[in-house]
């Protein structure tokens, strides 16, 4: 009687399981396909500069850092 009754119960999972079928074609689909667009736009500027102009830029930063170094070494200094 447990036999039958669980043999039972699993028949009916494994109906309630397989999906319906409409004149032999699947109604359900098996699988999810997303599709996604990227319509991000790129808003990106390439700046080329020179060796040149590098230096030049490289020693005005370091020499803007000196400064705002020494301005804090004054201010701790007080």
């Amino acid at each position: 009687m447990k036999k039958t009754f669980g043999l039972i119960i699993i028949a009916a999972f494994l109906f309630a399981c397989n999906p319906k079928e409409e004149n032999g074609k699947n109604t359900t689909p098996n699988d999810t396909t997303e599709i996604v667009n990227n319509n991000q736009k790129n808003d990106t500027t390439e700046i080329v500069i020179t060796p040149e102009e590098e230096n030049q830029k490289s020693s005005e930063i370091l020499q803007k850092t000196e400064n705002i170094n020494n301005q804090l070494d004054s201010i701790l200094d007080n």
